[in-house]
């Protein structure tokens, strides 16, 4: 029985069910938020990466066939300014976060969630 106990907190151990002391836990929340700074950073960089070259494909050859300069531009980058501003969101909260200790307030969850919805909504094709 001492075996299977001692096998089991093994396992449980490896798996990561353990608690850690309060230093470790601060360490594992300052490497999170840095690397989420820097993961922000990418998803930002890549989204005006991306806006600019469905701009210079899709929107610029519409226009000059005459479609309307606006109605292009939502209808091609939409999803690709939401993830930008998702990205920027995630930034300013990692960067708060990793100077002020701060951890995800309610305001917060509810603005990614309405980004989530928006982005959603937003790819549901329009009909008519």
């Amino acid at each position: 029985m001492k075996k299977a106990l001692g096998y089991l907190k093994k396992v449980l151990e490896y798996f990561g069910f353990k608690k850690n002391s309060k230093y470790v836990r601060h360490y594992l929340d300052e490497s999170n938020l840095r690397s989420g700074v820097l993961m922000a950073l990418v998803v930002v960089a890549l989204e005006i990466w991306l806006i600019v070259r469905q701009h210079n494909k899709y929107i610029i050859p519409q226009v000059a066939n005459g479609a309307d300069y606006w109605d292009s531009l939502f209808k091609n980058t939409s999803n690709f300014w939401l993830l930008l501003l998702v990205g920027v969101v995630m930034f300013a909260f990692c960067f708060g976060g990793l100077y002020k200790n701060k951890r995800p307030t309610f305001r917060f969850w509810i603005t990614v969630g309405a980004a989530h919805l928006l982005r959603f909504f937003g790819t549901i094709p329009r009909l008519g």
